[in-house]
């Protein structure tokens, strides 16, 4: 059995909260063995996380920072090398959303946020992630997060589409481009998932949220897809209620 096997190291982003939350305790549950790096914004609540992990054998290593800036991403990748000598796959989970409406109400500001966020960020850790470690290993895996609103455009949506569409080329281009590396690369597309991102669209507004996905849904597909033979490669998993609300 190989070492990614034995003790996997994985690197997820987001994992403060929600669906990035969700993975590590889902990698934990089926793995104890597995080696964690858990990234965030913010070291408390990513501390908060790192508790409720007493099963794993060796304590989750925690990087704050911020996913827009691409040195971030070549100093999170390093610090994994460095406590765990390798990096077997990378879930690509932080993102944002703004409040919704006409494009033209939408703010440079914002703009740049999302696309920054939500196409730049996992950019720059694919590059981290392939350079560093993945090619000169010839395997690993990267599990991008994204979204329907990476397969529909959805209006008054526009700039979250048009991050999440990016998103969904950079995932189909760099899949093809690593076969040879034995490098899969892989986007899960979820449909509204009960996570704090509704908050930042319409704080005044609670969307029913009977109808969604759960976080535990989506950190069960990246488990799914982990777990298939190394030759076994998903290109997309696309995930909806079966009565959906939003």
């Amino acid at each position: 059995m190989t070492d990614a096997f034995k003790t996997p190291v994985f690197l997820i982003t987001g994992a403060s909260s929600g669906i990035g939350a969700a993975v590590a305790h889902t990698i934990a549950h089926h793995c104890p063995t597995a080696r964690l790096a858990l990234t965030g914004r913010d070291t408390h609540k990513l501390q908060t996380v790192a508790n409720t992990l007493a099963n794993l054998e060796a304590a989750p290593l925690l990087l704050t920072g911020d996913v827009t800036n691409p040195s971030t991403s070549t100093a999170w990748v390093t610090q994994t090398l460095t406590a765990f000598g390798r990096l077997d796959c990378l879930v690509n989970n932080a993102g944002v959303c703004g409040s919704i409406g006409l494009v033209q109400e939408v703010s440079p500001q914002m703009i740049d946020r999302m696309i920054d966020t939500n196409l730049k960020g996992p950019l720059y850790l694919m590059q981290a992630a392939l350079s560093q470690a993945m090619v000169a290993q010839q395997s690993g895996t990267i599990i991008n997060i994204n979204s329907v609103a990476g397969i529909t455009a959805y209006p008054y949506w526009a700039v979250y589409d048009a991050s999440k569409f990016g998103l969904r080329a950079l995932t189909e281009a760099v899949a093809e481009e690593q076969r040879g590396n034995n490098i899969r690369v892989m986007g899960i597309y979820p449909a509204a998932v009960d996570t704090p991102l509704w908050q930042s669209i319409d704080p005044n507004h609670t969307p029913d949220k009977g109808g969604m996905l759960t976080p535990q849904h989506v950190a069960d597909a990246v488990w799914y897809t982990w777990q298939q033979p190394a030759h076994c490669h998903i290109k997309e998993l696309i995930l909806s209620a079966l009565n959906p609300s939003v």
